[in-house]
């Protein structure tokens, strides 16, 4: 009897490592395909469970996508005004290495030449060439009729940068007590730098504005960031960047 059943046994295994299954053999390899077929059969998500999911997925974004976008609206006037101080920078800097304030914001991005102007209309020496150790400010501008444009904020404003620099008196409340660099005795002492800024709505310049000089001030006549209200909106903008001197 012992013997048969160790005959047995044997040839079970025989049979498995052979590929012809005894008896043995036949009922582990039944349970094998039952048990595959039992993980297969529970796989996958029902239809209920995917439309919960879509429900649940459709949820978090109307309540998040709403707030977003608030946060990147609100985060305008901030990105607008480090535009502002990155072209403030860029003066500074050009001043202390060339010893004189160029005449357009071109000056900034682009190497100057013997026929490039200074803010008070004279002509650079070559000295004030192998100065420049610019850029100074990362921008292309583009001229059109005479005027150089670009899209000047890395935002959602409008505004742009007009590229001729002006010089402007801190006390001036007036649009015209301003002179474009470029021209004789433009500058005087007590006067800033100043860059000129078209195209932001009545909206824009009063958030602008609150971040740079912490106020909302419709008028604009106070402060760094100055506006002359033309209509319903700003028609140039002055930021008040360096005092000239």
């Amino acid at each position: 009897m012992m013997q048969r059943n160790a005959h047995r046994g044997w040839t079970g295994r025989l049979g498995l490592l052979f590929g012809r299954p005894t008896n043995g053999s036949r009922t582990e390899v039944r349970r094998g395909v039952m048990h595959s077929r039992t993980k297969s059969q529970r796989s996958g998500f029902t239809l209920v469970e995917v439309l919960v999911t879509l429900l649940l997925i459709s949820l978090l974004i109307a309540a998040v996508v709403p707030q977003l976008v608030q946060q990147i609206e609100q985060g305008e006037p901030v990105r607008a005004a480090q535009d502002l101080a990155a072209v403030k920078t860029g003066l500074e800097t050009f001043k202390i290495n060339v010893r004189l304030f160029p005449s357009d914001l071109e000056d900034l991005a682009n190497p100057i030449t013997t026929a490039d102007e200074e803010a008070n209309g004279t002509t650079f020496l070559s000295k004030h060439v192998s100065r420049w150790l610019g850029p100074y400010i990362d921008k292309v501008f583009t001229v059109t009729a005479g005027h150089a444009t670009g899209d000047a904020f890395e935002t959602g404003f409008n505004g742009q940068f007009l590229k001729q620099l002006a010089c402007y008196h801190a006390d001036s409340t007036t649009i015209t007590a301003f002179e474009e660099l470029g021209a004789t005795g433009a500058c005087d002492t007590g006067e800033f730098v100043t860059v000129l800024i078209t195209g932001l709505s009545s909206t824009e310049f009063d958030d602008l504005n609150d971040v740079m000089d912490g106020t909302a001030d419709a008028g604009g006549a106070a402060g760094r960031l100055r506006s002359f209200i033309n209509g319903t909106a700003p028609d140039t903008t002055f930021f008040l960047a360096i005092p000239f001197n």
